[in-house]
């Protein structure tokens, strides 16, 4: 069985080869995975700007993405970063299939 990571891996293979390297730099590298539990993926965002500008430039290719990599349904869980101190806390937002 794959962990998180190396499906997130697997993922930003995918996702670097189809967007600017330059976009994949500012938006992707930040990106931490979490966790994958069932069908749920989490991953963890520095902002909530961060995560809007996910949700609306790369919400289909991250969930479409990960469907490829895992082979099933995924309810994908962004993590934002409240306090950069304690890059663990934060609050989860649920973004579900498009």
């Amino acid at each position: 069985m794959e962990t998180y990571k190396q499906i997130w891996s697997e993922c930003l293979a995918i996702i670097r080869d189809n967007i600017p390297e330059k976009h994949y730099q500012t938006w992707f590298d930040p990106v931490v995975p979490i966790k994958h539990e069932g069908n749920d993926f989490t991953i963890q965002v520095p902002s909530l700007f961060f995560y809007e500008f996910l949700e609306s430039q790369y919400a289909d290719l991250l969930y479409h993405t990960l469907v490829r990599v895992t082979g099933e349904a995924v309810n994908l869980y962004y993590q934002v970063v409240v306090d950069s101190t304690d890059k663990q806390s934060g609050k989860t937002v649920l973004k579900s299939d498009p």
